[in-house]
């Protein structure tokens, strides 16, 4: 019940943190709203703001990861060190970087600009 209660109240961030992670499938984050019962609003705005971005950023990471298995070749045993140190030198990766910490910074933002949804027995009790 608490889990819950707290879901409902920052259901927004909840969202956009379990698409941003991708731990959890699609369907079951989905199911996982409307059994909570998240505002249809909320969810629409969180899926609005996790979804495009996070696809942008995970599609780029990929392309840049390819473009660095390529860069080492197929006959050069993977070194883990360099290949991260390769990473952050490719500007792709870079940019994935900056994605995610603008993603970050607007989950913040919104997470102080909007206000959390009340349970329902509350809003009960207020009337």
């Amino acid at each position: 019940k608490k889990f819950e209660a707290n879901v409902k109240r920052n259901a927004f961030l909840y969202l956009v943190a379990a698409r941003y992670t991708m731990v959890f499938p699609f369907f079951f984050v989905n199911g996982a709203a409307a059994l909570v019962g998240v505002h249809w609003r909320t969810f629409v705005a969180a899926t609005t703001v996790s979804c495009i971005p996070g696809s942008v950023i995970y599609t780029t990471a990929g392309g840049a990861l390819a473009n660095l298995l390529h860069k080492l070749g197929d006959d050069e045993a993977v070194d883990t060190s360099k290949l991260i140190w390769m990473a952050l030198e490719d500007r792709n990766v870079q940019t994935c970087l900056v994605g995610v910490a603008f993603a970050m910074c607007v989950l913040l933002i919104v997470k102080y600009i909007m206000p959390a949804e009340e349970e329902p027995n509350e809003k009960k009790k207020e009337s």
